[in-house]
């Protein structure tokens, strides 16, 4: 029995289970998991430490980019401020040019200062025309002459104040306001009948690619709503008063050429229609509220039998106007300000910005326009795209500027031999314009002797620009493709009225300088000059007749008609010459009376 015992005292030893073992496992177990527990927490710490870190370093990189910002915002805005009020905007530099030890000094200074930057050679500088110090002391003379009149006058400018500091920032207003009209100008040449040294060709051309403008600081900081669209311009919306719409007007019934042989086209003097429309007042015509009402005969351009009535008004060489063009109206829909600029930018298309220091804008010729003795020329080309021009341009219907301040003029054109050459090489104006671009002679009304045609001429105007009175010699079709003109049409025996240049070779040929804006004050000495007054007296006097021509329509002016355009809005019009008619009208005059012997 005691072995039996035994025998299960060992096997029960042998099969009991490890207790201490076993406690020693738990034991373990339990070490494990608070060490795993509490390395996890260590772990959530860290990496919450290290979110905090990285939002803080973000937070940080914000703050450094938001505060550069500003500080290169304002640097910029202190950049402009001192540009803008260190030194003239427009027109000529006076203050250097007529400070020629401040000027050298300054240039010396830039140079040591930059030993890189290279002093521009006189040649280039924007200086005054005259090179002489003599020339130079005279002209500073006469502008500090003029200033001190202006003290006195409440009137310099037609319905515009002039204050020293407009005189400052543009004097060539001075230089317009008594310059422009002198016995140097009438006969349109110099004293010494030399035409013009090739060397002050640099002189008719304005550099301004690197100036801002008053009027594009305005625009950039402008927050006008209702003139934003999807990229954000504020100047795109429509002018003040849009001429386009038809509602504006009171058309004539029609009438055939028999019917219009007497007492057509009806007339009225330059007095009568200025003192009913100033030129100077494009928004509010007058008598207020009432139609504009149309006196020159209107044919629609689709209506067979109308086109055929305007066929016999071209041969009688009387004016009138075509409606419903239709290759205008498409053109309408496709000018849009990028698209032009494109055309231009690509080079379909060549073309440049002309400026005047106010709104009026006369041709010349420059090559025999000599600067040291005949002074500023009425324009001059600037540095200009189309893209810029464009920006100004709805700028100006928006602000309404006044006539004193400077306007731009786009130009553009074709050479007539453009339209004998593969299609696949046009421009983008002879393509849009295929009739203006005829090579057959009477197949369209537009251009009907297409051997006779000078190529098509564009001009984009902005509101108030204002082209001064002068005649073609050929036959004359003139397409508005957006936007309105006021034109003022005058016969050919209306010409000794006009101040018309009528010597060939003369730098103002076929133009005259007259600026029917200050007919009104054509009795104050303090505004006009003696020779100017005496001018606008005879010009009160002349016959002409006025349209509004506006997108879609042509206007057909005869050969050697006198025409005065006032730019109503931002527009693009084109025109084609074709044929001379020699002999004219019986009853308006022809060649004959705007040469220098009929003219009289």
């Amino acid at each position: 029995m005691k072995s039996i015992d035994k025998a299960s005292n060992g096997l029960s030893k042998r099969h009991r289970p490890n207790t201490t073992a076993t406690r020693a496992d738990t034991s373990d177990t339990k070490k494990g998991s608070l060490l795993t527990s509490r390395q996890s927490r260590q772990r959530e710490i860290r990496h919450e430490r290290l979110r905090k870190e990285r939002q803080r370093d973000n937070l940080l990189m914000v703050a450094t980019i938001f505060v550069f910002i500003l500080v290169v915002a304002f640097s910029v805005i202190l950049y402009h401020v001192w540009k803008s009020q260190g030194q003239p905007t427009f027109g000529l530099n006076y203050y250097y040019a007529n400070n020629t030890t401040i000027k050298t000094n300054h240039d010396a200074n830039n140079q040591k200062s930059n030993p890189k930057q290279k002093v521009p050679p006189p040649s280039r500088r924007q200086s005054s025309p005259q090179s002489s110090p003599e020339s130079r002391n005279k002209e500073k003379e006469r502008i500090t002459r003029l200033l001190k009149e202006l003290e006195t006058l409440d009137q310099a400018i037609v319905g515009d104040k002039i204050s020293r500091s407009d005189i400052l920032l543009n004097p060539d207003l001075l230089l317009f306001r008594n310059g422009t009209i002198n016995e140097r100008h009438w006969k349109g040449k110099s004293s010494d009948d030399k035409p013009v040294d090739s060397s002050d060709g640099e002189f008719f051309k304005l550099s301004r690619l690197f100036d801002t403008f008053p009027w594009e600081q305005d625009e950039d900081m402008s927050n006008r709503k209702i003139y934003k669209d999807a990229n954000s311009d504020p100047y795109t919306g429509k002018p003040y008063m849009d001429y386009t719409n038809p509602l504006l007007y009171i058309y004539p019934s029609f009438r055939t050429i028999e019917e219009s042989k007497q007492g057509y086209p009806r007339l009225s003097t330059l007095q009568e229609i200025f003192s009913a429309w100033p030129q100077d007042e494009i928004d509010r015509p007058r008598p207020a509220l009432e139609p504009i009402r149309e006196t020159l005969q209107h044919f629609d351009y689709t209506n067979a039998d109308e086109l055929y009535e305007a066929w016999n008004f071209m041969d009688q060489q009387l004016p009138f106007k075509l409606t419903n063009v239709t290759e205008l109206l498409e053109a309408n829909l496709k000018w849009t300000d990028a698209y032009v600029a494109e055309q231009f930018q690509s080079r379909s298309a060549k073309g440049n910005c002309q400026e005047s220091p106010t709104s009026f804008f006369a041709f010349y010729d420059r090559r025999k326009w000599e600067v040291a003795t005949m002074g500023l020329p009425p324009t001059r080309d600037n540095d200009f795209g189309f893209r810029r021009w464009a920006k100004h341009a709805r700028f100006a219907d928006h602000e309404r500027i006044p006539s004193r301040r400077p306007h731009f003029y786009w130009q553009a054109g074709v050479p007539k031999e453009e339209r004998y050459q593969p299609k696949d090489t046009w421009s983008f104006l002879s393509l849009d314009l295929p009739s203006f671009s005829a090579t057959e002679p009477n197949t369209t009304i537009l251009c009907p002797d297409p051997a006779q045609s000078k190529g098509i001429q564009c001009r984009f105007g902005e509101r108030g620009v204002t082209a001064a009175n002068h005649f073609d010699g050929g036959q004359n079709m003139v397409g508005m493709i957006t936007g309105a003109k006021r034109y003022i049409l005058s016969p050919p025996n209306q010409c000794s009225k006009l101040g018309i240049h009528t010597e060939r070779g003369t730098a103002l040929y076929r133009h005259s300088l007259l600026n029917l804006e200050r007919l009104p004050f054509s009795d104050s000495s303090s505004v006009t000059s003696d020779l100017e007054r005496e001018w606008l007296e005879q010009a009160k006097s002349a016959q002409a007749v006025e349209t509004v021509l506006k997108a879609g329509e042509v206007l057909f002016i005869p050969s050697h008609w006198f025409h005065y355009i006032i730019s109503l809005q931002k527009n693009a019009q084109c025109n084609v010459r074709s044929g001379i008619h020699v002999e004219g009208n019986d009853q308006f005059g022809g060649q004959y009376h705007v040469s220098a012997e009929g003219c009289q």
